[in-house]
C-alpha cells in the first residue's frame, strides 16, 4: 500500500461574492421585508468580512460611529479575541439609517443589531433566508451570494483595492497569514495591474 500514489484531488475554490453580485444584491434589497437592515447587513459583511456569527451577535454597544470601528467581541469570536475592524463611510451610513429608520426592538433591552420582524435578534435561518430571497432576485446561485462568500469576497477585493495582507489578516481575526491567503482569488487583470505596478524591470 505504502508504494501506490494517491489520485490528485483538484482543487475548487469556493465562491466568493464578486463586486457585480454585491452590486446586483444590494439593488435586490429594495424587494425584500426589511430593506434597510438587509442593505446594512449586507454591506457590514462585505466591509468588514466578519463571519456570520459574529454578525448576528453585534449589538449597538459594539458601533462606534464616531471612529468609524465596529468591535468583534471575545464571546462571538471564533479566536475568543476581542478585535476592532474599521468600517466605511457607506457601510456605517447604511447601518445608522436602518437604526433610525427601521430598527424596532421588541423590548427597551434588547440590544442586538439586527433584529427580525417580530424585534428580536435575527436568527441563522433567518439570515439564509434573506440571501436565498435575494438570490432568486439576482439570478445568482444561492452559493454566490452565502454568508461566507461575502467574507471571501472582501478579502479578494481588499486586495484587489491595493489593501495589504498583513492588515487582512487582523481584520478576519485569522490566526495565520496561511489562512488569509486561503481567502485571495486574485484575477488575471489584478495579477496584471499588481504587476505593472511593482514590475522590477520596468521600475530600473
Amino acid at each position: 500500500m505504502a508504494r501506490i500514489k494517491l489520485a490528485s484531488v483538484p482543487q475548487v475554490r469556493p465562491p466568493a461574492v464578486s463586486s457585480e453580485a454585491a452590486r446586483e444584491a444590494l439593488k435586490a434589497c429594495a424587494q425584500t421585508r426589511h430593506p434597510l437592515r438587509d442593505r446594512a447587513m449586507l454591506l457590514t459583511m462585505l466591509d468588514t468580512g466578519v463571519r456570520m456569527s459574529e454578525l448576528l451577535q453585534l449589538r449597538e454597544s459594539d458601533l462606534d460611529v464616531i471612529g468609524g470601528f465596529l468591535r468583534v467581541r471575545a464571546e462571538t469570536s471564533k479566536r475568543q479575541r476581542e478585535r476592532r475592524i474599521p468600517v466605511g463611510v457607506r457601510a456605517m451610513r447604511a447601518v445608522t439609517t436602518y437604526q433610525r429608520r427601521e430598527r424596532r426592538p421588541a423590548r427597551a433591552t434588547v440590544d442586538t443589531l439586527y433584529l427580525n420582524r417580530s424585534g428580536v435578534p435575527l436568527s441563522v435561518s433567518g439570515l439564509h433566508h434573506v440571501l436565498i430571497r435575494l438570490a432568486e432576485v439576482t439570478g445568482r446561485s444561492r452559493a454566490e451570494l452565502a454568508p461566507h462568500a461575502w467574507r471571501r469576497g472582501m478579502a479578494t477585493a481588499y486586495m484587489s483595492n491595493g489593501g495589504d495582507i498583513v492588515t487582512l489578516q487582523l481584520i478576519l481575526g485569522h490566526a495565520t497569514l496561511d489562512q488569509t491567503r486561503v481567502y485571495l482569488r486574485l484575477s488575471d487583470d489584478d495579477l496584471q495591474r499588481r504587476h505593472l505596478r511593482a514590475s522590477p524591470a520596468d521600475n530600473l
